[in-house]
């Protein structure tokens, strides 16, 4: 199943009209059959420009999450373009970051450290326990 967004504008005659209008999408078999959409309705999503205010802390996961592959399965990983930068914009702005991982504590940490990212980590939680439990202890700390 897939979900399109488009742009209002493309309906602003349909919508400025004042008529009611209803949209019904029935899908056939056919792999390539044609949709043709006569009438929209529209939804308004509330905004959220300020939604980045209430986030104090983001914790991440690290294997193919923050760096692509599991640590444990190869002698490197590949960090993600843009999260180094993305940790910073984030530390710059207060809010903090840290991890939650199962994982081996050192070989984590030394390629986090290795990539520039692991001075961004507070009160990093990289071991067996469940994430749940590492998250709590994250808060707490």
């Amino acid at each position: 199943m897939r979900r399109y967004t488009f742009d209002r504008s493309l309906f602003q005659s349909t919508t400025d009209s004042g008529l009611p209008f209803d949209v019904a999408l029935i899908p056939e078999a056919d792999s390539e059959a044609t949709l043709v959409v006569l009438t929209a309705d529209f939804v308004r999503y509330p905004r959220r420009d300020r939604a980045h205010a209430q986030v104090k802390c983001v914790v991440w996961d690290l294997d193919n999450t923050l760096w692509n592959g599991i640590l444990l399965e190869q002698d490197d990983v590949d960090i993600r373009p843009g999260v180094r930068e993305l940790l910073q914009h984030f530390d710059q702005r207060g809010i903090l970051n840290s991890v939650a991982s199962k994982n081996e504590f050192r070989p984590c940490l030394e390629a986090a450290g290795g990539a520039g990212m692991a001075e961004y980590f507070l009160a990093p939680q990289i071991n067996w326990m469940p994430k749940s439990e590492n998250i709590k202890r994250i808060a707490e700390r």
